[in-house]
């Protein structure tokens, strides 16, 4: 699966946790998904059906769930069901600020890379504002 199709998928479980708790971390290990949850809601429906086109495959949604477990946005329970974990959940509610953000923190060569040039940029503009006469 591609990561922005992974991506939509937890978007869209992660807004129907929201849409019945909130932000609360809570209820996370108690807000249960399977297979079926596509069938009683219609906003996954229309996500799912959007993503993979007008067949509604259960391979393709078994093996979408399945890369959700893979990646550490949602745990397996024993009897089949599936829940976000707390990853997945600030991972599937976080726009694209947040995530540039991530990488930063991710990143900090590139921090470093950004200061200097910031640096650089101070002082010619110093340089500039005390060369005026």
């Amino acid at each position: 699966m591609k990561e922005g199709e992974v991506k939509k998928l937890l978007e869209a479980f992660v807004s129907e946790y929201k849409a019945a708790h909130g932000d609360s971390k809570a209820m996370l290990s108690s807000w249960t998904f399977d297979h079926f949850a596509f069938s009683s809601s219609e906003a996954l429906q229309k996500r799912f059906l959007s993503m993979f086109g007008d067949s509604f495959d259960h391979e393709e949604l078994t093996q979408a769930l399945e890369e959700l477990r893979q990646r550490g946005y949602s745990d397996m329970l024993p009897n089949g069901d599936y829940v976000l974990t707390p990853y997945g959940l600030k991972k599937g509610g976080q726009g694209r600020f947040y995530s540039v953000i991530d990488f930063l923190n991710l990143n900090p060569g590139l921090n470093t890379l950004i200061a200097v040039l910031a640096l650089i940029v101070s002082l010619c503009a110093l340089w500039v504002s005390l060369a005026k006469p």
